[in-house]
């Protein structure tokens, strides 16, 4: 009895897992495809994310994202508020 409700509970975790991999996934590739950057560059991205989903996510946090746009736009708005 115990061991069937066992092998559930392990069933249900591993359908969690695999749905929350799927909508990670599926959410980074969005993001990447919609930053407009260069095709082999983003196919690159996709290819890692799907083949190593962990160091894949992992390597675009650290190396992918272009944060040079965020940074202009922040200093643009600190600059707007010290002459306001």
């Amino acid at each position: 009895m115990l061991a069937a409700i066992y092998v559930q509970i392990q069933w249900i975790v591993g359908l969690i897992f695999i749905i929350l991999y799927a909508v990670t996934t599926v959410s980074v590739i969005l993001v990447i495809v919609a930053e407009n950057r260069n095709p082999l560059k983003t196919i690159s991205w996709v290819i890692v994310l799907l083949f190593a989903p962990v160091i894949g996510l992992l390597a675009y946090c650290f190396l992918g994202q272009d944060n040079r746009k965020l940074r202009v736009i922040s200093r643009r708005a600190y600059k707007r508020i010290n002459l306001e």
